[in-house]
């Protein structure tokens, strides 16, 4: 009686391929848009149809990076660096959220809610921005984080948002500002954009594009906000994503070795 024996074996191929990276784009509603990213009517209020209008910028982003990028937006309506009103952008699940994705590149807009008279304090703000960038980079995947001083608001002071301009421009965004400054100083950081781990800021309230519109030139501007005059419109946005996008465009992911295994039998 012949008896049959099977003989498994098996192999491992080592590829090298390119991964894209995460870029997670955290903010206000000026990041959130017009929530085109979110299921149903939207994840919280104003739902998709009063937002309706405004500029989705990570989206626009995603677009401009192109294959070698994943763009996601985690934008959370009336957040800000304060917890003065309880409305911290760190006390929303969508900040756990982000950094539970674990990012390459973070893209970190906020302050415009902070320009309110019965949010900002200096002291308070100081605090509550350091923990956010500290717990950026700090994640394991070491993001590249970028700071971003919001557009202006170009609707007057007494807006239906209660935000200053003069507050963001002349407290908020100097805060910021400084407080990148000084924790990048704190970390010895040199000039290198694309090194994992770094911290970086961009003006972009004082775009050649977006900054008249802090002076009231309503005529230039209008095309960049909607009616409200604080959230950008696409082409707003498409501004915001153009910015970003030339930061990044020369930054790409390094090939990275994979491994796949298969089992065979053979009898």
């Amino acid at each position: 009686m012949l008896q049959a024996s099977a003989c498994m074996f098996s192999f491992i191929a080592t590829v090298s391929a390119e991964v894209p990276w995460r870029v997670a784009c955290i903010g206000d509603s000026i990041t959130r848009g017009d929530a085109s990213h979110e299921s149903g009517k939207g994840d919280h209020s104003p739902n998709k149809s009063k937002a309706a209008g405004r500029g989705n910028y990570p989206l626009l982003l995603g677009r401009l990076l192109g294959s070698d990028f994943v763009v996601r937006n985690f934008g959370r309506g009336g957040c800000s660096v304060e917890n003065t009103t309880g409305r911290c952008c760190r006390g929303y699940h969508i900040w756990r959220e982000a950094l539970s994705w674990a990012p390459d590149v973070v893209v970190l807009m906020v302050g415009t809610n902070d320009a309110k008279d019965e949010v900002w304090d200096a002291r308070k703000f100081d605090g509550s921005f350091k923990r956010m960038l500290h717990e950026l980079l700090k994640l394991p995947s070491q993001p590249i984080v970028i700071v971003v001083a919001p557009p202006p608001v170009m609707a007057p002071s007494k807006n239906a948002f209660g935000i200053d301009e003069g507050a963001l421009k002349g407290k908020v965004i100097p805060k910021m500002r400084d407080l990148v400054a000084s924790l990048r100083a704190e970390r010895n950081q040199g000039a290198a954009f694309c090194q994992r781990g770094s911290l970086h800021w961009h003006d972009l309230h004082l775009d050649p594009e977006l900054a008249p519109c802090a002076e009231g030139d309503r005529e230039r501007c209008a095309a960049y906000y909607v009616a409200d005059q604080i959230h950008t419109s696409e082409r707003g946005a498409a501004v915001i994503a153009d910015r970003v996008w030339s930061l990044l465009k020369s930054c790409r992911p390094a090939s990275q070795t994979l491994q796949t295994g298969s089992d065979q039998g053979r009898g």
